[in-house]
Order: C-alpha cells, then sequence, then structure tokens
C-alpha cells in the first residue's frame, strides 16, 4: 500500500473480516459495490490516461488526491508520485504545476501543493472526474430502507 497524505487508517485480520462478510449481507454488498467503484475507477483512469492531454489528468489528479485526503488543502505529494499517476517525466510535472501556479490555481513548493483555486481546477479537468463521481453516488446506499434486515432482526 502507499501511503501519501496522513490520516487515519484501519486494519483487520483476516478470520474476523471474512466472518464478517459471510454472515452479513449488508457487508457483502457494501463489499461488492467497493469493487465495482474501483473496477470502473481503474477502466475510466486506463481510457483518461489514452485520450486525455495532461494537463486535465493533472487538475483531475489534483482534485482526486484532495477529496480522497479529506479536503486538505496543502497536500504533501511529491513530483516523482504525481509523475507515475499521470505517466510522465518529473520535468513535465514541474513545467505543468509551475504553469498552474502562474495561473494561481495552486501553489507548488518542493513536496507539497496547495489548491488556491478548485474551481478553476475542475474547470481545467477532464470529464473523467464527474464520470467517475457520477459512478459513485450511483453505488451509494440511498436509504436504510435499502438495508438487508439480520436474519434475527425485524423488518
Amino acid at each position: 500500500m502507499i501511503v501519501q497524505v496522513p490520516g487515519t487508517a484501519y486494519r483487520l485480520h483476516a478470520r474476523p473480516y471474512r466472518e464478517a462478510f459471510e454472515s452479513s449481507p449488508d457487508m457483502r454488498k457494501a463489499v461488492h459495490r467497493q469493487i465495482e467503484l474501483l473496477q470502473a475507477e481503474s477502466r475510466q483512469a486506463i481510457a483518461c490516461h489514452a485520450l486525455h492531454q495532461v494537463h486535465p489528468r493533472f487538475n483531475r489528479w489534483l482534485l482526486e488526491c484532495q477529496d480522497l485526503a479529506g479536503g486538505m488543502k496543502v497536500m504533501p505529494l511529491k513530483q516523482e508520485f504525481l509523475a507515475v499517476m499521470l505517466g510522465v517525466s518529473r520535468t513535465t510535472v514541474t513545467r505543468i504545476a509551475l504553469e498552474a501556479q502562474k495561473r494561481r490555481l495552486l501553489k507548488y513548493v518542493r513536496g507539497s501543493v496547495e489548491i488556491l483555486d478548485r474551481e478553476g481546477l475542475e474547470r481545467g479537468a477532464c470529464e473523467c472526474r464527474a464520470s467517475v463521481q457520477h459512478l459513485r453516488r450511483a453505488l451509494e446506499p440511498t436509504s436504510v430502507l435499502e438495508r438487508t434486515p439480520e436474519p434475527n432482526e425485524r423488518p
């Protein structure tokens, strides 16, 4: 696992996880939704790499990183990580980040990125971001009515 930003993570041993998965229809449904989302995100990332220029992909990745980091304004994102995520050289990342900085979209300092104009980044991001967000919303449980009652639970 690669961790780029500080936050909280949880770990669970395989046995209790498997027991919970086998005994809970709700957990199975949630796990299957998460798998479906991860597969869709992977397919979208592959298509994005093939079809879109690096600038819109850069904007999309920064927005995704900020969302996944809980809205963190200054993110400790290294040039090497961004280069790998975008499939470009580190010098390309530097050039694009400095251009975005000149446009006052972000502040780029060695090892960190501060988003200054989120709306500006969103305008410059490719449509892949909206596609993935739409899928995430579609896969979210809509209400407790969607929850499957446990066998010993009254409906």
